[in-house]
């Protein structure tokens, strides 16, 4: 399973039953490339581009979004490396935070983890757009409730995208990640 990034739209289907897969030809022109996410992925993601970014440090000002790609399960993992990028091995030297997401459709939840001790600072860990492609199986979730570490509800409205089948939610100041537990994906946060 399959989907362009840009559009959200899945382009390739998993066939268990196959014996091999498939050539598949996509259009692209001279200003636009095809990007793929395979299901079982999440990632990070800036519109960087958009918002006419020309330097690196400005992508600390930007918000992130995460993208959740399920897989024919309804499953993703992913993560994300926060570290000390004047540190020559911030592995080595622990300068570095990582939070861990695992998504499954079926229990309508994503979990996340934190390792490591190293901050940045809370505007570059800060997410506000949370994205689900293939969401046809959650369309009728309208919201998402935020579970904090510290035991706090936090509920975000969402809306789902028939044409594309994704299901997005948007928090105006965004989410520190550092402090989630968990989202659920569910309308009675309280």
């Amino acid at each position: 399973m399959g989907f362009n990034l840009f559009t959200a739209k899945q382009i390739l289907h998993f066939d268990p039953k196959a014996k091999e897969g498939k050539e598949v030809t996509f259009k692209a022109g001279f200003d636009y490339v095809n990007v793929l996410v395979k299901g079982g992925n999440i990632l990070p993601f800036q519109e960087a581009l958009k918002e006419r970014v020309k330097r690196v440090t400005a992508l600390d000002d930007l918000p992130l979004e995460v993208i959740v790609a399920p897989d024919e399960k309804g499953e993703a993992r992913g993560n994300i490396i926060f570290d000390n990028e004047k540190a020559v091995n911030p592995i080595v030297s622990e300068e570095y935070t990582e939070i861990n997401f695992e998504f499954s459709m079926k229990k309508k939840r994503i979990n996340i983890s934190t390792t490591g001790t190293y901050r940045i600072n809370k505007k570059v860990e800060t997410f506000s757009t949370l994205t689900i492609l293939g969401a046809e199986l959650m369309a009728h979730v309208r919201s998402v409730c935020i579970r904090s570490k510290s035991g706090k509800l936090i509920s975000i409205p969402g809306v789902y995208h028939p044409v594309a089948r994704k299901l997005v939610f948007h928090q105006k100041n965004g989410i520190y990640l550092g402090e989630i537990l968990s989202i659920i994906f569910d309308d009675s946060c309280y």
